[in-house]
């Protein structure tokens, strides 16, 4: 398979989403471990269920513009 050509704008750019997509992934990984540590979700799981799903579709669209 052959590497694509790209300037070191588009490698920047690229660079910087990846990074950008798996700092807020981990970050909400995070909130997430701190919120339920401190029973923050206990009363509000469909809460925390929609949180998963928009971080999925969010991570999913993402990764998907970058293939």
């Amino acid at each position: 398979m052959r590497r694509p050509d790209l300037s070191l704008g588009e490698a920047a750019w690229l660079a910087a989403t990846v990074f950008c997509v798996a700092f807020v992934s981990a970050l909400g990984v995070l909130l997430a471990v701190l919120g339920g540590m401190h029973a923050f979700y206990e009363s509000r799981r469909a809460l925390l269920a929609g949180y998963v799903a928009l971080a999925i579709v969010a991570a999913g669209l993402e990764l998907a513009a970058l293939v």
